[in-house]
């Protein structure tokens, strides 16, 4: 097992003296002072229509996927604070997040991690001072200036905008094949307490987590209990998504034709930092396709 979390006092409404789970949003049971507060973020589930059609061309073109060939991808931090310089992340924290998103994606964070055949490169960091783009919303003019502004490279380029995002929300991001309609618009955004070595005890995940969704992979708890649910048969379905350090086997699909026990070590579902390591090799199959069909030379 990883590292543990430290505690974090949450205010307002949430929870006192609890723990960060760095994720998407998903639906999920009730929270109680004993339970991690799940940290949302805005990465929807897309509608089925486009997850139909997303699918089946995916599918048609299986015969040009090569076998699990290694994958590098440069990446792009930009650093957003205000004017007066709150929010700056240091590059000895970017490194730390570099280590932690490589041994996600290589199936090294703890045994039992699967190795993807996806490596990341440290591309550029730029920091902006910035009032405006530092808290600003989700798909507002500003948001948008703010990436036209910073973006780098293409399709198979991630650019990783790390700012103040509005309270409840960890992170952001989006799926490969929305990029040829906006291309400005991809690339994940994630809260600067997000990163390794915040007062959240955040270790990294976060990154790994929105990335996985950049590349293609669903959360492991969508469409709950439904044949398709992932898009991935060697996760388990999920009812809903996972948070905590589970001490046990948890099964919130437990019909017969939903076999296995929740992922709830997988980095789509919604544990703690401390307690997910793991992708699959179905997930591996997956995230090459929909880098072959939607990223590579885009």
């Amino acid at each position: 097992m990883k590292a543990r979390l430290l505690p974090l006092t949450v205010t307002g409404s949430a929870l006192a003296m609890g723990f960060v789970i760095w994720g998407c949003a998903g639906v999920g049971g009730t929270v109680t002072p004993s339970d991690q507060m799940p940290l949302m973020c805005a990465t929807e589930a897309p509608p089925a229509e486009e997850i139909a059609s997303v699918e089946a061309f995916v599918a048609s073109q299986v015969g040009s996927f090569p076998p699990n060939v290694p994958i590098v991808v440069p990446i792009y931090f930009h650093i957003i604070t205000t004017n007066e310089g709150v929010g700056d992340v240091s590059d000895a924290v970017i490194a730390e997040q570099m280590v932690a998103l490589n041994a996600g994606f290589a199936g090294t964070q703890s045994p039992g991690g699967f190795d993807t055949k996806v490596s990341f490169t440290l591309a550029g960091v730029d920091r902006t001072a910035n009032s405006a783009w530092y808290t600003c919303a989700r798909d507002t003019a500003e948001d948008r200036a703010m990436k036209t502004a910073l973006r780098q490279g293409s399709a198979d380029d991630v650019n990783i905008y790390v700012r103040d995002l509005p309270p409840g929300i960890g992170g952001w991001g989006g799926f490969p094949w929305w990029y040829a309609g906006d291309p400005i618009m991809d690339g994940p955004e994630v809260d600067n307490t997000g990163m390794p070595g915040a007062s959240s005890g955040a270790l990294g995940d976060l990154v790994v987590h929105e990335v996985g969704h950049w590349i293609g992979l669903y959360h492991t708890f969508q469409g709950g209990c439904e044949k398709n649910n992932d898009y991935v048969s060697d996760t388990p379905a999920e009812e809903h998504y996972n948070w905590n350090c589970p001490t046990g086997a948890i099964d919130t699909c437990p019909q017969r034709r939903f076999p296995g026990n929740d992922p709830t070590m997988n980095f789509m579902d919604y544990t703690a930092d401390s307690c997910k390591y793991q992708f699959t090799s179905g997930q591996t199959t997956r995230l090459q396709s929909m880098w072959v069909t939607y990223r590579k030379g885009k």
